[in-house]
């Protein structure tokens, strides 16, 4: 049952945090899966409390590879707040993780954003086949520096973020890194691997429905929604809400992900991402109006969330839609302006395909080395 928070006093009172991938020490492709699976149940156990929002991994990923990351465990005070001018997240796990046969042993640290300060470091080892113990025991050292309870009747929902067998984990984490790295075709056979030696999990599923979708084939997407959405149920609520907006999306019902994307962004009206996809939903149910005051609403959070350029994007998306050329174009030129001085070459890429040929050279140079 979703229980909506009071936000009266404050909208943004939750922590943004953003959890990094962790620095592979073993040196070993083998492992890699590894930092990937211990990001996804990080953000998992931490996301169980109220008082705390996780940035999407995929997010994450795209930030750390738009701004080249060198691979470290810490980082300066003024690359923290590079990450922040494009997350908009207040604090950074950080951390390695090194295998010594069928052990692991993950050293976190967690940074302030807006000040470089370091707020905590802990360090864990546990089995390489039960990562999500080893979590746990992560997180009851980190939880208390927050301010959070370690009785969190949530912290069980992490256990479900990872396929339950070491094999399908490893499979499902593989497949997933290789996704939001832009390689779906990579990750489309670590995916059904893991989904033959695990087929009633609900988010290898939603893997694979992204994967086809950025392969190109509708039909297999919604297919694997379909999957995703029949085996939902014993998920946390985001991922409930999260994959009945993607079915309704590829199946055309539009209604219906309006409904789960507003039901995300009641719950957290400092959500950007879900506040995108409603705005972006209420567009292609043909109720642009709609859409326009959701950007509206969206661009009354306190910087850097409502400054963020995706919203000028989306804005030019739905004048498009209306056929208003002129605040089309004008919107696309706020966006090309905030993704340039944000520093994402992604997203700067996209705001100058949507203003097209009028962007200045010297940007279209810099988006077109983000797609190189």
């Amino acid at each position: 049952e979703i229980r909506p928070r009071d936000w009266s006093s404050d909208v943004c009172s939750s922590d943004l945090v953003a959890v990094l991938t962790l620095r592979n020490l073993s040196g070993n492709d083998e492992t890699r899966w590894i930092g990937t699976a211990l990001g996804e149940t990080i953000s998992a156990d931490l996301r169980a409390a109220d008082t705390v929002r996780v940035i999407p991994g995929e997010r994450v990923v795209t930030m750390s590879r738009d701004l080249d990351l060198l691979d470290t465990e810490a980082y300066t005070a003024n690359t923290l707040n590079r990450f922040r001018g494009i997350l908009g997240c207040d604090l950074v796990v950080t951390g390695a993780y090194l295998v010594s046969g069928d052990r692991v042993r993950a050293d976190l640290r967690i940074q302030d954003a807006r000040t470089g300060e370091l707020v905590s470091s802990v360090s864990e080892t546990g089995a390489v086949a039960d990562l999500i113990d080893l979590t746990s025991k992560l997180g009851g050292r980190l939880r208390p520096v927050l301010g959070l309870s370690n009785s969190d009747s949530r912290r069980g929902e992490a256990r479900t973020v990872l396929p339950a067998s070491a094999d399908a984990a490893r499979l499902y984490a593989a497949g997933l890194a290789r996704l939001r790295a832009f390689e779906p075709a990579g990750a489309r056979p670590l995916l059904e691997r893991a989904a033959v030696a695990e087929p009633d999990n609900a988010l290898i599923h939603l893997a694979l429905s992204r994967t086809w979708s950025a392969l190109g084939n509708r039909a297999r997407a919604t297919a694997e929604a379909q999957r995703a959405l029949d085996l939902a149920l014993g998920l946390p609520w985001e991922n409930r809400l999260a994959i009945e907006g993607r079915h309704a999306e590829l199946s055309g019902n539009q209604a219906g992900a309006i409904d789960a994307y507003a039901k995300l962004l009641t719950q957290h009206p400092d959500d950007l991402d879900a506040g995108l996809q409603l705005a972006a939903a209420r567009r292609a149910a043909g109720k642009p109006r709609d859409a326009l005051g959701t950007i509206d609403t969206l661009r009354k959070l306190p910087p850097p969330l409502g400054d963020d350029a995706r919203l000028d994007l989306e804005e030019a998306s739905t004048w498009q839609a209306m056929s208003d050329a002129p605040k089309a174009l004008a919107a696309a030129a706020r966006g090309v302006a905030r993704a340039d001085a944000s520093g994402s070459r992604l997203l700067l890429a996209r705001a100058v395909q949507h203003q097209g040929i009028g962007a200045d050279p010297q940007r279209r140079l810099r988006a077109g080395q983000s797609l190189g």
